[in-house]
């Protein structure tokens, strides 16, 4: 996409060079304008396109969200070991007075 911005952008500031040397100061000024705007636009392009290599090549971070359930998830998983061992373990005990 941006090649072909690139070669139409082109293609426009070399007609627009021709016909500037056919025409008035007032015309060759606005086309110096022009050119300008079109160099100005060609940087933001480059920006833009530098910008979305970027977040395309880092991975999303998590939301707040996703770290609340994530974190929830993990304190519930760590609840029911807790008990799970605390079962075991005293089970365990019991077995052990009684010998």
């Amino acid at each position: 996409m941006s090649r072909i911005m690139t070669t139409v952008i082109t293609s426009l500031l070399f007609t627009g060079m021709s016909l500037a040397q056919n025409t008035s100061a007032s015309d060759q000024e606005t086309i110096r304008l022009l050119v300008q705007q079109v160099k100005e636009l060609q940087e933001k392009v480059k920006t833009l396109e530098a910008k979305q290599s970027d977040s395309e090549a880092t991975p999303p971070q998590p939301t707040t969200f996703q770290q609340d359930v994530a974190e929830q998830a993990a304190d519930r998983i760590n609840r029911q070991l807790l008990r799970r061992l605390c079962t075991n373990h005293t089970a365990f005990s019991g077995a052990a007075s009684e010998r």
